[in-house]
């Protein structure tokens, strides 16, 4: 119980995006991995604080590394841990390895598509390894699970935009709008 309340105080530690806080949320991910070397989603969290080391340019190779590092490792102690999968999927996709988020995807087992997280994961491998065409199908539907998943539906217009879904990308922005309110990265897809 103590590992977990500590992924959890760090999971939302991050939620402020500094790098002060980033740096208390690792101390926290560290704390609960202490306390429980198998909690994977600690280590998923250390693997997010890499992650957006390396993404926003404050941590270079060694950052890449670590996440890539924590992220294996979350999916060793919890195969069919989506959180785990969804942040090696980001990872491979800022490193341009796209194949490899394909084959990340397709790691998702069929009795998992009703799960929201498992079809995201899967959108996403598809979104990000220039298949956008596959991924309309599993954003729609992470949407009538989800409708207020606005992530999915943000990368709904993306893919639908991508695969020349012009009509559907429009209504879809619509959509986003209406629910979400204004967002100039969604005006310029649709």
């Amino acid at each position: 119980a103590d590992a977990f309340e500590f992924y959890i105080t760090g999971s939302m530690k991050m939620q402020s995006e500094t790098q002060e806080d980033d740096n208390i949320a690792l101390a926290f991910f560290d704390r609960a991995i202490e306390r429980d070397p198998n909690l994977a989603e600690a280590r998923v969290g250390r693997g997010a604080v890499y992650s957006n080391r390396f993404f926003w340019m404050f941590g270079g190779k060694e950052a890449l590394d670590a996440a890539m590092e924590n992220y294996k490792i979350a999916l060793e102690l919890d195969p069919q841990s989506t959180n785990a999968r969804r942040g090696l999927i980001a990872q491979l996709w800022q490193m341009g390895l796209s194949e490899e988020c394909l084959k990340q995807g397709a790691a998702i087992r069929k009795d998992e598509l009703n799960d929201v997280g498992a079809l995201s994961v899967k959108a996403d491998a598809y979104w990000v390894g220039g298949l956008a065409d596959k991924a309309v199908p599993l954003y729609e539907k992470i949407l009538q699970l989800d409708r207020a998943n606005q992530s999915a539906l943000y990368f709904l217009i993306l893919s639908l935009n991508q695969s020349l879904q012009t009509q559907k990308a429009i209504d879809a922005g619509e959509t986003y709008f209406e629910r979400f309110g204004e967002d100039p990265v969604v005006h310029m897809y649709v």
